[in-house]
Order: structure tokens, then C-alpha cells, then sequence
């Protein structure tokens, strides 16, 4: 009896096939993205202990967030909605004229102030040889080489926030990242929005237009001194505490 032909499969397609499924899966499948957002990290300062910086209440806007992911902006309970609006306040009430004392501080800065400063910080860098007090000299010194800028661009004096307020936020170790991320979206949405605005009074174009051509730009330097003056004016003050183990 002669014996049957086995019939041959032909795999002559099986790899156009599994080509086609790999296709397919990376196409359909969807993955999770970590959430996250792009910023500097925070820079540590140190103070020498032989100045003092004396920080007022109204100058300074505390955010904490619990384990329970309870927001309190200074004493009230607040929705991340709404802490926008509290930063928007915090940089305005005082901006065009003195009328809250709940809120910081606005100093006019003129050229003789700028002058006299750099001139003692000066003085003060001749007669020390701690590095850490020339450091923190030095950039003292560079902030008020920019304040000089802004009064040389502007033709006149301005009203500068005082130097010491600033916005802290304290969180706990059981604090989720993602509360982090939403308040720092919120402020910085807030100063962006008053940027914005400063920048279409004085040069006729938004700040964050400015930013984003700047960006584009190959070398960077475009719109680089607006920016420059619009940040002095507007500045972004964000001190981050490190999280308690508080419950």
C-alpha cells in the first residue's frame, strides 16, 4: 500500500504575518503615562549666619497640603481651583498703590537707591573674606544690577514687591505628587497671567509669547532682556519646604 503524502504548510508568509500583529499591537495599545512637569529644581540657598532676613506675615503666602490631600492657603481651607485667585491677589493688592496690609509690601526703587546699594555692597565685599558671605554678596549685588535695568528701560523709578515676600509651600510625606503638580500649575498660572499683562503694557506682546519665541530661537536670545525686565517686575518667589511626617 503505498504511504500518503504529508501535505507541506507554507511559512513562506509567516513572517509578513507576524510583522503585521507587532504592527498592530503597537498601534492599539495604549500605555500609562507618569505624571509629571517640567521645571527647575529647587535651588538651595545659604544664608550666612551673620545676616538676617526678616520676613513679615504679610509677605509671605503659605500653602500646605496634609496626608489627606487637604489644601489650607494661609488659614483657609481651599480647592485647587481657587488657589489661583488667592496668588492673584497676593501679587496685586498692593501693586499699584498701599491699600492691604494683608498683603505684601510694594517699595519704589529709583536709581539713587539702586546706586547706593551697589555702592555698600561694594564696601562690604572689601572688608570680608568668607566665601559664603561673598557668594550670597554677589548675587545680592547681580539683583540689583537688574533692578538698575528695569529703571534704565522704563525711564523712571517702579514699584518692586519686597524682596522677602514669597510664596511657601509645605506638604507632607504622604502628601500625592500630583498635589504638588496642581499647585504649582495654579501659581504658576497666576504670575503668568500678570506677566502677560505687564508685558502688552510696555512692549505690546504677551509674556509668554515672548518665552515660547525665545525658545525657538537658535540661540536664545531673543526678547532675552524683555523677559529679563518683565521677571523683575513680576517675579517668581516659590520657597518648598521639606515634607513633615506629620499626619
Amino acid at each position: 500500500m503505498a504511504k500518503r503524502a504529508i501535505p507541506e504548510i507554507n511559512a513562506g508568509s509567516m513572517a509578513d504575518i507576524a510583522f503585521l500583529l507587532l504592527i498592530f499591537f503597537l498601534v492599539t495599545t495604549t500605555m500609562d503615562k507618569d505624571t509629571g512637569m517640567l521645571r527647575q529644581m529647587s535651588v538651595k540657598i545659604d544664608v550666612p549666619d551673620n545676616i538676617e532676613i526678616d520676613v513679615r506675615k504679610r509677605n509671605l503666602m503659605k500653602i500646605r497640603a496634609n496626608a489627606q490631600n487637604q489644601i489650607m492657603v494661609r488659614t483657609d481651607l481651599t480647592e485647587i481651583p481657587d488657589i489661583k485667585e488667592k496668588i492673584d491677589m497676593f501679587y496685586r493688592a498692593n501693586m499699584v498703590s498701599e491699600t492691604d496690609g494683608e498683603f505684601p509690601e510694594y517699595l519704589p526703587v529709583n536709581k539713587y537707591t539702586c546706586d547706593t546699594s551697589i555702592a555698600a555692597i561694594d564696601k562690604y565685599l572689601e572688608a570680608t573674606e568668607d566665601p559664603a558671605v561673598i557668594e550670597f554678596k554677589m548675587a545680592e549685588r547681580s539683583e540689583w544690577e537688574k533692578r538698575l535695568m528695569v529703571i534704565n528701560t522704563l525711564k523712571g523709578p517702579y514699584r518692586e514687591m519686597h524682596r522677602s515676600a514669597a510664596i511657601q509651600i509645605e506638604l507632607q510625606t504622604k502628601t500625592h505628587y500630583d498635589i504638588l503638580i496642581a499647585i504649582m500649575n495654579e501659581i504658576k498660572s497666576a504670575i503668568n497671567d500678570i506677566r502677560d499683562e505687564k508685558a502688552k503694557e510696555i512692549y505690546g506682546i504677551p509674556y509668554r509669547t515672548m518665552v515660547q519665541k525665545r525658545d525657538l530661537d537658535g540661540k536664545g536670545t531673543l526678547y532675552k532682556d524683555e523677559i529679563a525686565l518683565i521677571e523683575v517686575l513680576v517675579p517668581e518667589r516659590i520657597v518648598e519646604l521639606k515634607p513633615a511626617d506629620l499626619q
